[in-house]
Formats: C-alpha cells, structure tokens, sequence
C-alpha cells in the first residue's frame, strides 16, 4: 500500500500543481482583462477626444480658410486696378508731355509777340490817361446831374 500512497502524493501534486496552474492562468487572464479594458477605454477617449477636435476646430479652420480666398480674390481685384491705374499714368504721363512741348512750342512761336505786347504795355501814359478820365468826367458830370433831376 505504501506504493499506492506515493502514487496517490503524486497524482495530488500533479492535481495541485494543475490547478495552481490554472489559478495561475485565471489570474494573468484577469490581469490581461483589467488592462485590455483601460485601453480599451483609453482609446475610446482618444477617440471622443479627437471627434471633440474635429467638430471644434475644423469649422474655423473652413472659415478662415474661406476668408483667405476671399482675401486672395480682393488682393488680384486691386491689383488689376493698380496695374490700369499704372497703364492710365503713363497715359496721362505721354499727354502731359505732349502739352508741354506744344505750350513750350507756343511760347517760343509767339516770344517776340508777347514782347513787344509788353513792351506797349510799358510804354503807356498812365498819367496821361488819368487826365483824359478827369476831363470826361468833368465835361459828362452836368449832362449826368440834368439827367437825375428827372428821375
């Protein structure tokens, strides 16, 4: 009976030995569980999180977006006006030149005209020409004063 017992001992470590290893194996189970589920929470945080991001910060993202191509479209609209009002400036520029050619041609044209236009001008008796007013006045004041009287 002695062998029975040793083979008894044995079967009971072998049993002990299989259920520790199932023990064993049931806690790293639990263990893989418990961190399976916080990753599994964790990502859906992420998740939640990243969503939150979206619906936050991609609508004012869209709309600066668009403020920046409409900013764009003005700039060329300007632009276009600037690079007209540069062509018209040239424009304007050639005619100006244009007309001071013609009044520089003018002036030369008619120099000696405006000179001895002047010249006349200078040579004019303004002491003279006070008197002659002095005399009509006096000669048309009566014919004036008769005038009034019947009024």
């Amino acid at each position: 009976m002695e062998i029975g017992k040793e083979s008894i001992q044995m079967d009971m470590a072998e049993d002990l030995s299989e259920k520790q290893l199932l023990a064993n194996i049931w806690k790293e189970n639990k263990k893989r569980t418990f961190y399976a589920k916080i990753a599994a929470v964790s990502a859906a945080g992420v998740l939640v999180a990243a969503v939150f991001f979206l619906f936050l910060v991609v609508p004012p993202l869209l709309q600066t977006a668009d403020n920046v191509n409409d900013t764009l479209a003005v700039a060329k609209t300007a632009l276009a006006e600037a690079e007209n009002a540069a062509a018209g400036l040239a424009g304007m520029s050639d005619n100006v030149t244009a007309v001071s050619g013609n009044l520089n041609d003018f002036v030369t044209e008619n120099a000696a005209a405006m000179s001895e236009a002047m010249k006349d001008i200078g040579n004019i008796d303004y002491q003279g020409l006070n008197k002659a007013i002095r005399d009509l006045q006096a000669a048309v004041e009566p014919f004036a004063n008769f005038m009034n009287r019947f009024k």
